[in-house]
């Protein structure tokens, strides 16, 4: 059959029978070289240059195109199995009416949807969002699970907020990633995260007060071969900023825990309003 000649979702999406095929030493082979990763400059400061920490950043963005395929092959060969996907016993009560999903940038943020169509209604869907990369990873994912249950909405939208709106009213589990944007979104709100001001977009809380139903956070991390998802506190609208803050204030937690697997040290510069910066 041939091996995969690439990790990306184009390929895995085009060949799923090689991806089933391959052996974990057949993928870790793609890799991309660990020492040739930029570090972004505020991941450096965060961990004050620990050689061992800034090692760990590198190693996880080359390594991740492996975990995109290994995750994929073990939930194609599986389904989903808590031998190697570790879930909070409170996310099926959580899910069982629909309800809002915020995903931060963790992980394997790009993947969670699709996890978590497993746990939802029978009569519904995940409404994953994102850009043209994100398109083609849906596309891709589509192939190697066939009765996914997650339909895709592509970025940028102006009527976006409308469509997740309309969605969670029939029924549907809209998906914000919210400590980024590519929906236009024009109101930003600025809090307090890791010891600086950010502005973030206010996108999720304001579908929260528009669909007038509560924000679940679910986040994903991984060691080695164990994949775990985390479970935020359940966040009802109250007023502005009773979403925004109390959100952020969890995914700064686990910063702190797990930094060297937040995606979002590559986009902090422009929640910050500052030029990029690598090291």
């Amino acid at each position: 059959m041939g091996k995969i000649e690439s990790l990306d979702f184009i390929e895995l999406g085009n060949h799923p029978e090689k991806l089933v095929a391959s052996s974990k030493q057949d993928l870790y082979t793609l890799c991309y070289p660990s020492e040739k990763m930029p570090v972004p400059s505020h991941y450096a400061d965060f961990v004050r240059n620990d050689t061992v920490m800034l090692n760990n950043f590198r190693s996880f963005v080359a390594h991740r195109p492996f975990h995109w395929a290994w995750f994929l092959r073990l939930l194609k060969i599986r389904g989903l199995d808590e031998s190697f996907l570790e879930v909070p016993g409170e996310l099926s009560y959580s899910l069982q009416n629909p309800c809002i999903v915020a995903i931060p940038h963790f992980g394997l943020h790009m993947l969670v949807p699709h996890v978590l169509g497993h746990f939802i209604r029978q009569d519904s869907m995940v409404l994953a969002t994102g850009n043209e990369e994100g398109e083609g990873v849906q596309d891709s994912i589509e192939k190697i699970l066939p009765n996914d249950r997650t339909r895709f909405l592509k970025l940028p939208d102006r009527w976006i907020l409308r469509k997740l709106m309309r969605g969670y009213q029939s029924s549907h589990y809209p998906v914000i990633y919210p400590d980024v944007t590519s929906s236009g979104d024009k109101r930003f709100r600025h809090l307090s995260f890791l010891e600086t001001s950010i502005r973030v977009p206010l996108g999720v809380e304001n579908l929260s007060r528009l669909c007038k139903c509560p924000v679940l956070p679910v986040a994903m991390t991984y060691h080695d071969d164990c994949y775990r998802l985390h479970l935020g506190p359940t966040l009802v609208y109250k007023e502005e900023g009773s979403i925004i803050f109390p959100l952020f204030s969890w995914i700064e937690e686990l910063v702190h825990l797990y930094p060297d697997q937040w995606f979002g040290w590559n986009f902090l510069h422009e929640m910050i309003g500052e030029a990029k910066l690598l090291r």
